[in-house]
């Protein structure tokens, strides 16, 4: 936990003293997951984060799969992520 809270200080915390967070968006997600019950990569879905005073709040809490299937944006294809953060930073 410690190394988490550590590179959350020292990435977004860097990064929020640089910009101005009413003008901007951030998305987080992965490539693909790596469940350890397989031992590798697989297709499983990935959770997508689209966070910004733009995007319309879903009330999910936390950045996890389960969470994820909660909330606003659904089940969608990795070539349709990109498009889908742009359309929402435009509403």
């Amino acid at each position: 936990m410690k190394n988490i809270e550590e590179i959350d200080k020292r990435f977004f915390g860097t990064l929020l003293d640089h910009v101005d967070v009413s003008k901007i968006a951030i998305m987080i997600s992965a490539d693909h997951s790596t469940p350890s019950i397989h031992k590798g990569h697989s297709d499983d879905p990935v959770p997508l984060l689209i966070s910004g005073n733009m995007i319309t709040n879903d009330n999910t809490q936390r950045f996890t799969e389960t969470e994820a299937k909660k909330g606003a944006i659904g089940l969608i294809d990795g070539v349709q992520v990109v498009k889908t953060g742009i359309d929402l930073f435009k509403t």
